[in-house]
């Protein structure tokens, strides 16, 4: 599920040869690499809504004919998800990165059908999402999905978007709030001081 492409692994480790290949081996350390790792982002045209707890997703996840390159687990329908979404036969969608940094992703994202944009980083409250239609200039914040248990995902209509994901915890606000009542009584103080020893 994850997009790790290599793997460190202790010599002993049995591998299966249908998921990963051994492509170095060194002492007691092997390197796999994970024939099936995921891309970063990508866009899928199918979603499963599994209502349930988390090891009701995970049972979902682990269904033999589950494929997160063409469908996305989710805990509950997107609002703007399209009900005529439609599976292309040749998928044409393309997603490529403009900026990837641990607070911010900017993504832009080019769907031939309603779909959804699946990030696969892990999905932690705060995390905001605001897309950009390149071709209406139309701006409008979206809800965060939680996609395949762990991951982000956001629904988007037939276009061309940029999409950025910010994060912006509460304990974030709270920490601006506190610096700059911090700088005010820090001011005021300092003006207090200087005001008793021009005045004493």
């Amino acid at each position: 599920m994850a997009n790790l492409k290599y793997i460190i692994a202790p010599k002993d480790l049995k591998v299966d040869e249908a998921v990963s290949k051994i492509v170095y081996e060194n002492g007691n350390l092997k390197v796999l690499e994970n024939i099936k790792y995921l891309p970063r982002a990508y866009i899928v045209h199918q979603a499963k809504i599994v209502k349930g707890n988390d090891s009701d997703i995970l049972k979902a996840i682990l269904e033999n004919n589950f494929d997160p390159l063409r469908t996305v687990i989710l805990e509950k329908e997107a609002k703007e998800a399209s009900d005529k979404m439609e599976v292309p036969g040749e998928s044409k969608d393309r997603v490529d990165f403009l900026k990837y940094s641990p607070n911010e992703v900017i993504v832009q994202a080019q769907l031939k059908s309603s779909g959804y944009l699946v990030l696969n980083d892990t999905n932690y409250p705060g995390w905001k999402v605001d897309i950009v239609n390149v071709d209406t200039e139309k701006k409008e914040r979206r809800e965060v999905l939680n996609a395949n248990y762990l991951f982000r995902a956001v629904s988007l209509e037939k276009g061309n978007y940029v999409v950025r994901f910010n994060f912006r915890p509460f304990s974030f606000y709270l920490g601006c709030i506190i610096s700059a009542l911090t700088l005010v009584l820090v001011s005021i103080s300092l003006f207090l001081i200087y005001r008793y020893k021009k005045y004493k």
